[in-house]
């Protein structure tokens, strides 16, 4: 295996001491992209918050995939995908088991740069793709969101029913 596939399989999957660089290395490439995704939904509470929540035993993480999640319907308010859902095994499936896990007015945001969903996606590369899977999958409101300059994409499916 190359260099390049084995940093991209540590972008789909980070392990190890490379994961861990590769993670900071994201983490900080990407901040302003999820700011400016973050600016287009309200989040309850802060980063801050959730940290002591977890370090209290009051949240949970959980690796599960994302076409088959331990968790009841309507269980969420908001779900996002920050760079990752080019690397989903099954988009339609992926996106239908967000649906199903999302509260009634939740909302579902797939946050990208658009050089990586054409570099890593073969469908579902064009707004009028997206939109049309957000529709067949149930959501009712569907906006899409472009930072211009840098090229990045952010699709919010709105589930109202």
């Amino acid at each position: 295996m190359n260099l390049l596939n084995q940093l991209i399989e540590q972008a789909k999957n980070p392990k190890g001491i490379i994961g861990s660089i590769m993670l900071r290395i994201m983490n900080s490439a990407h901040t302003s992209m999820n700011r400016w995704a973050l600016e287009k939904i309200k989040v309850k509470d802060s980063i801050r918050a959730n940290k002591q929540d977890v370090e209290k035993g009051k949240v949970n993480i959980l690796q599960a995939s994302v076409t088959d999640m331990p968790f009841q319907n309507n269980t969420f308010d908001i779900i996002t995908a920050f760079q990752t859902h080019y690397f989903w095994p099954d988009l339609e499936n992926g996106v239908k088991e967000v649906f199903r896990v999302l509260n009634k007015d939740g909302h579902f945001l797939i946050i990208a740069e658009q050089y990586k969903i054409n570099y890593h996606m073969k469908t579902f590369t064009t707004k009028e793709e997206l939109e049309q899977l957000f529709i067949k999958t149930g959501f009712n409101s569907i906006r899409f969101y472009e930072q211009n300059n840098a090229k990045w994409l952010c699709v919010e499916g709105h589930k109202t029913k």
